[in-house]
């Protein structure tokens, strides 16, 4: 009769409550009485940090009466805690809630997090202040189906969100402008602070807590979780950059903050107002619904009930089965039961557990371009004659369009009347035979219907369009923003809000700024001048064109922009210029004009002319911005007066005028057309500018735009009218007037003598570079030269045999910045004592050591070797020639310009003691190291800038310590040491290698030996790098710093 009652006819699912497999035997009775303890599984939506329990977390549980719904005593919030699978049990094992031994049925409330001093009046505090920790705000109750007691133990709790959870993401699109690193978000207007009433499920708020929230944020990216609110207005979200701007977006008022969701917040930062779109992702899992057979849940955002003959395919996977294979079908009846024609009975089921799987389609496809709604169960392990839960979810993804335009800019018909397309989806997928979701490899640009679509789940790529809107014939993308693309999941309905706006036309403009180019004209009575540049940027005022077309024809845009000192105002605010309204070829043209820098009549000074490189005209497509390069299409010319003898009123009553140039350029519609005119140009009188610069001269000075030419050698260039006296200035090159480049004439003017010195500098508005008739000297790549500053450097003019001549002087070596000069003030070479061709050497240090006598080439040097404490690697003991190099230390045709290139010649050695085996960074540190056997003594021969050694090696000296070791890539060094040595091959005889470094430990000294010859050259810097190891001696060498000189390998003994 036993085994009778235990036979089930098999529908799919034993009763409702997932949980009653799931219990603690130790809790099953009291030690006292036999009384019958709780046992509670609770299930959880997805909490502020997971969707799972984890291990220890508590919750508070009371057990009331269902009718009065008053505690039972003394349950009264009980803690009761999982170890993460669901199940929980008394945290404390002296509180135990048991069921009334009369069998009187009871009910539950039940909340996390648990709070050990809660109140008696059960009325839980919440404040949402502070949101470092989500989990310990992330309020969730308990829903609960009374009826247990003691003959059913088992209570099934089902916690909610109590409260509304925000995500926020930071994007810019103007990086350059905006930098969202240490941003801080807070939202403003919020209420705090609360109680949830527990006992009557309801929360109230404390209307006196408004306070501001912070938001931390971690890429850009921050999650809050909030008091509800009803939607009304007040709510702003403040956003702070580093540098201290702040940005400003409002809460559409029509927005509620609900309970149980999770409402997503996408901030764009812009210099124009923050525009704001928000997308609203329910934080809740579908409703259930429970039947006498089958138990189907559908997951998601939107639930679905079964309806009257919906069918459900069950599979089974068998002892022995390798996959699911198909069980039967069941359809779903009126009395809310699901049936089968084909009984299943577990007699004829081997496995126990068996495994289950379900899938069935909900509904067809909205239309021929999408996937049914197919759902499908997770996979369940089910005990022989016990009831099969299946959870049925969701298998594709959906998607709901929205449009607005929150500007007004689109009409509601216009985007009622809109159409979208999901572009190239893969959008078929089916169950196959052994119950497994399935999806196709078709793709199509998917059709929502109602906006919306139902399709496999899948994965959008980076700069892919998500949708693509047509609105009045032009199309809008939505595109992919995430680095790793947009995913699909499966179960999941997705909301997708287009904010349409029409685009207006965004303006940037760079005006290149004028560059100089400088040019040095020596012994002539008039010239040009090193040109003083602006500096090149927009000006307050300007007012930019913009035109449509080709080169051939162009046609206005209405309108124009003036720039403010910061961006550009549109001249027609009440009818802004927008993309749509411009025609989509061709190429955006842009003009600036600004006045001459004379408008009086007769004075042929043409205006500054300012023209965009043509951009492509996409009609906005690609980007709503025009971003222009504008460079000017006129040359500058300023003329600098300066006198000793003539008075500030002569200068500034000085006719300047250029004669018989070129002129009567003229702009058509963003394009620039040369003039073919002759004539003359008048400059304005002079100004009189003081030099802010301590010992500069007084000038006077006036300028002119001109368009670009040039002017022939021994052609007049200015002519200066003062004092009845008439000043032409010729030159004996061409001088060329460039397009968006100034050229300064600056001329000196004496009633008895003129002298002029011509400049052009590059782009970069800088102070012109004046040449007097002194020598001038410059350092070819001066921070690697080896020099500091204040170093003193010899130099000697050589004869015809190379020879030292008594034409000698010292400069001394001075660095400003990342510029070096050399500079004698009190008794300068001048060009005039030179022939073109004459050769010069120069000699650092300078030492009575270093002198060489006239008629001789060399000087004798000894390198240190470190007797009396003296150092083998100082400043001054490192020798450094400029010898006679091409163009380098020779006097140059037309040039008082002379180059040095200065060389090191001698040669650097450097020891590194490296820790190895067996020994400590303490035990090394006591080392001495020698070098040996190489030559300190020598000549050096400043007409060649080399060095030969001469003399007996030195046997043995001590290189100086460096105050800190050098550092070597994956070693520990002790201690490093460094010597100058003279140039020279260290032999190795066959028969006895020759040693060059000696390393002292405790009384036992260390070898490095040569096995070959080896070369220590002039300007080479040679490393050792000599690991210490108690069974021996590692060496090995490098070359760094000056010239590589290769690596060497040595026996160590």
């Amino acid at each position: 009769m036993k085994r009778l009652l235990c036979k089930t006819i098999f529908y799919g699912v034993l009763m409702s409550v997932v949980a009653t497999a799931c219990t603690n035997d130790n809790l099953q009775t009291s030690p006292e009485g036999g009384k019958v303890a709780v046992r509670v599984s609770g299930g959880v939506q997805t909490r502020a940090t997971n969707n799972i329990w984890d291990v220890n977390d508590a919750i508070g549980i009371t057990m009331v009466s269902p009718q009065s719904v008053s505690v039972i005593e003394p349950y009264r919030n009980y803690s009761y805690s999982t170890s993460g699978d669901g199940n929980f049990s008394p945290t404390d094992a002296s509180k135990i809630i048991y069921f009334p031994s009369d069998g009187t049925t009871v009910s539950f409330k039940a909340y996390y997090p648990y709070k050990r001093d809660l109140s008696t009046d059960m009325l839980i505090p919440v404040n949402t202040k502070d949101q470092t920790s989500l989990a310990d705000i992330d309020l969730m109750t308990a829903d609960h189906v009374s009826g247990n007691s003691i003959d059913e133990p088992n209570v099934k709790l089902n916690f909610y969100h109590r409260l509304a959870k925000v995500s926020i993401d930071l994007a810019t699109d103007e990086t350059g402008l905006i930098n969202l690193e240490g941003c801080k978000l807070t939202m403003k207007g919020l209420k705090t602070s609360g109680a949830y009433d527990l006992m009557k499920d309801g929360l109230s708020v404390d209307a006196n807590s408004g306070a501001d929230v912070n938001i931390p944020l971690r890429n850009n990216q921050g999650e809050a979780i909030l008091l509800p609110r009803a939607a009304a207005e007040g709510v702003t979200f403040l956003v702070t950059t580093a540098n201290g701007g702040t940005y400003t977006a409002i809460l559409d008022k029509d927005l509620e903050l609900k309970a149980g969701y999770k409402h997503t917040f996408h901030i764009r930062l812009k210099s124009t107002p923050v525009l704001v779109s928000a997308t609203i992702t329910p934080w809740i899992e579908g409703p259930e619904r429970q039947t006498d057979v089958i138990r189907v849940v559908t997951g998601l955002n939107d639930s679905r009930d079964f309806q009257p003959n919906d069918v459900l395919n069950l599979y089974l996977k068998d002892k022995d089965d390798t996959n699911f294979n198909y069980l039967t079908t069941f359809t779903y009846g009126t009395d809310n039961k699901w049936i089968t024609n084909k009984q299943v009975y577990w007699e004829s089921i081997k496995a126990d557990p068996a495994a289950f799987r379900g899938a069935t389609t909900i509904a067809k496809a909205l239309n021929g371009t999408q996937m049914a709604d197919i759902l499908v169960s997770k996979d369940v392990s089910v005990s022989q004659y016990t009831g099969v839960n299946l959870e049925m979810t969701h298998a594709g993804s959906k998607v709901t369009i929205q449009l607005k335009s929150s500007d007004g800019t689109f009409t509601t018909g216009e985007l009622k009347n809109a159409s979208i397309i999901l572009p190239g989806y893969l959008n078929t997928a089916s169950v196959n035979a052994n119950g497994t979701f399935v999806i196709g490899n078709s793709t199509i640009d998917i059709v929502p219907e109602s906006n919306v679509a139902i399709f496999p789940p899948q994965t959008i790529g980076y700069g892919k369009n998500l949708a693509t809107i047509t609105i009045n014939g032009r199309t809008y993308d939505l595109k992919v923003t995430e680095a790793n693309g947009f995913e699909y999941v499966p179960g999941v309905a997705y909301t997708l809000t287009a904010d349409l706006k029409k685009a207006s036309v965004l303006m940037s403009a760079l005006v290149t700024p004028w560059t100089e180019e400088t040019h040095e004209f020596q012994d002539v009575r008039i010239g040009l001048a090193n040109l003083g540049s602006n500096g090149g940027d927009l000006k307050n005022g300007d007012q930019l064109y913009l035109y449509t077309g080709d080169n051939a024809s162009r046609i206005d845009l209405n309108g124009y922009f003036a720039y403010n000192g910061s961006g550009w105002n549109y001249s027609n605010p009440s009818t802004p210029l927008y993309w749509e309204d411009i025609a989509n070829s061709g190429y955006i043209y842009a003009s600036i004009t600004r006045p001459a820098l004379s408008n009086a009549s007769g004075n042929n000074q043409s205006q500054d002319y300012i023209t965009a490189i043509p951009v492509a005209n996409a009609g906005g497509v690609t980007n709503t911005a025009i971003n222009l390069t504008m460079t000017h299409q006129v040359a500058k010319v300023n003329v600098i007066l300066w006198s000793n003898t003539y008075s500030e009123a002569k200068l500034t009553a000085a006719k300047v005028t250029l004669p018989n140039y070129d002129m009567g350029g003229s702009m058509n519609k963003g394009l620039y057309s040369r003039g073919t005119l002759k004539g003359t140009i008048t400059l304005d009188n002079p100004v009189k500018v003081i030099p802010t610069q301590s010992g500069a001269v007084t000038t006077y000075n006036t300028a002119s735009y001109l368009q670009e030419q040039t002017v022939a050698k021994q052609t007049p260039l200015v002519i200066v009218e003062i004092d009845g006296r008439s000043y032409t200035v010729k030159h004996t090159d061409d001088v060329a007037y460039t397009s968006g480049k100034i050229t300064n004439l600056k001329i000196q003017i004496e009633k008895s003598d003129l002298k002029v010195s011509v400049d052009v500098a590059n782009w970069v508005d800088q102070l012109p570079i004046i040449f007097d008739n002194a020598m001038f000297f410059t350092v070819a790549n001066p921070t690697a030269s080896g020099f500091v500053h204040n170093d003193q450097i010899k130099f000697y003019e050589l004869g015809l045999s190379n020879t030292v001549t008594n034409n000698t002087n010292t400069y001394t070596y001075s660095v400003s910045g990342s510029t070096a000069s050399l500079t004698n003030p009190k008794a300068a070479w001048y060009r005039d004592d030179f022939q073109t061709g004459d050769a010069i050497s120069g000699v650092f240090p300078v030492l009575s050591q270093t002198n060489v006598a006239a008629g001789a080439s060399t000087f004798n040097w000894t390198c240190s070797n470190g007797s009396g404490g003296s150092s083998t690697n100082g400043h001054n003991q490192d020798v450094i020639i400029a010898a006679p190099n091409g163009n380098y230390g020779t006097i140059q045709t037309g040039s008082a310009n002379v180059a040095f290139q200065f060389k090191h010649v001698l040669s650097k050695v450097s020891v590194n003691l490296i820790v190895g085996t067996g020994f400590t960074a303490s035990e090394i540190a006591g080392s001495v190291v020698e070098l040996n056997n190489f030559k300190l003594s020598g000549t050096v021969n400043v007409a060649t800038g080399s060095a030969s050694p001469t003399g007996a090696v030195t046997s043995s000296f001590q290189p100086t310590i460096l105050s800190a070791p050098n550092a070597v890539t994956g070693k520990t060094v002790v201690s490093s040491y460094e010597a100058f040595i003279m140039p020279q091959t260290i032999t190795a005889a066959s028969a006895s290698k020759t040693t060059i470094v000696t390393v002292t430990l405790n009384g036992v000294k260390f070898y490095g030996q040569l096995s070959a010859d080896k070369l220590f050259a002039a300007g080479e810097h040679n490393v050792l790098n000599i690991t210490l190891n108690k069974v021996g001696l590692a060496l090995s060498t490098e070359l760094v710093d000056w010239t590589y000189g290769g690596s060497y390998d040595m026996d160590l003994h």
